[in-house]
């Protein structure tokens, strides 16, 4: 045990001693260590573990007379240590001095955190409150493993120990997973690992690039599409901290990110009849053919005529491409409404009427009449 220093560079003469000391340490709790006693029977006086001034002593027994019998285990300096601890405890209760006894053997058979939690409720019950333990290297030695380790040695134990991802380390070795982070190599642990197994690394929310960036280089690629962009992240073409999932990182979806705007701002129809216009479709038929996807075409409704979905002000087709002059629409629209008074005044008829009307319109069917209607 000659290794054991805690965090205040003081020697301790067990693990279960030490980190009580390093919890002390950084709770900022004023003590002292291995205080003399006045308790002496040879020339070298009794020591305590730690003394708190003005508060109470704390010894860390390593063992008791209750668990004595209990364990098959038990080390050859035992039965003379318990005797240490009677004349001990004697002491301080005749000296009426107040004393936070902790039990080490909780550490040895139910591990760190129930012995946490045993250390936590002795020094509360003296109005004590320790600090969170989590993230500290409250278990470490100053000499003892990963205290002093570098990048280097955080990778060669990730190897030796078939540790393949720094969420592993979390699952496997949490002590040095938080060491990671209290020495600030957590991110560079991480990357370490995902190149040393050639895979693209997590982005994480603190390691994000802008998404004005991202959105930059889409353009520079040509990325339109969301299978455009994740071929493009797969083959590592973007910059270390762009993310696989625009949805996840940013909280938008692919169109809103590519576009700068939601998919429902469609443009309106005077905008809409503008664009579409420079195309200079010549029917309905080229329009539906032309590959209209991505950048300023999801602007336009894809079903403009569509009576749902569409746009509320349609006139026709020849109107909304533009190959229809102004002077032709009106005469579409006028001879639409003549059919439409038509269609009113055939419905009031009886079949002979009916017949004979269709016959002076030079018609053979109602179908017909109707068709008119749609011009």
């Amino acid at each position: 045990m000659d290794n054991l220093y805690g965090m205040d560079g003081r020697r301790y003469d067990s693990k279960s001693e030490m980190v009580v000391a390093n919890w002390l340490h950084y709770s900022g709790v004023s003590y002292l260590s291995h205080p003399k006693l006045a308790l002496q029977e040879t020339r070298q006086p009794f020591k305590g573990d730690f003394k708190l001034p003005g508060v109470a002593n704390v010894e860390v027994f390593m063992c008791s007379d209750i668990n004595k019998n209990s364990r098959s285990d038990l080390p050859t300096w035992a039965e003379t240590y318990l005797i240490r601890r009677q004349k001990k405890e004697a002491y301080y209760a005749n000296s009426e001095l107040p004393l936070i006894s902790i039990e080490a053997e909780i550490f040895r058979q139910w591990g760190l955190r129930k012995y946490l939690s045993h250390i936590k409720q002795q020094f509360k019950n003296f109005g004590i409150l320790l600090c969170a333990p989590a993230g500290l290297p409250i278990a470490y030695s100053q000499y003892d493993l990963g205290i002093k380790w570098g990048l280097e040695d955080f990778v060669n134990y990730a190897k030796t120990n078939h540790i393949g991802s720094f969420s592993q380390f979390q699952r496997g070795a949490p002590d040095l997973y938080a060491l990671t982070r209290i020495k600030g190599l957590a991110k560079e642990v991480r990357l370490a690992l995902d190149a040393l197994h050639n895979r693209r690394s997590i982005t994480y929310k603190e390691d994000l690039r802008p998404i004005a960036d991202v959105r930059a280089d889409c353009r520079r690629l040509g990325i339109v599409e969301r299978a455009q962009y994740n071929e493009a992240y797969k083959k590592g073409l973007f910059p270390v901290g762009t993310p696989n999932s625009i949805r996840q990182s940013y909280g938008m979806d692919w169109y809103e990110f590519i576009n700068g705007r939601k998919i429902d701002d469609f443009w309106r129809w005077k905008d809409a009849k503008k664009f579409v216009r420079t195309f200079n479709f010549q029917s309905k038929t080229e329009f539906e053919k032309y590959p209209r996807k991505g950048g300023e075409w999801d602007f336009i409704r894809k079903s403009p005529a569509a009576p749902n979905g569409g746009y509320p002000e349609w006139t026709n087709w020849g109107d909304f491409l533009g190959n229809v002059s102004a002077k032709e629409q009106e005469r579409r629209k006028a001879d639409i409404q003549i059919t439409s008074e038509l269609i009113k005044e055939f419905k009031t008829l009886d079949t002979l009427a009916a017949v004979n009307y269709l016959k002076k319109l030079g018609l053979k069917n109602t179908n017909q009449l109707t068709t008119r209607n749609r011009l």
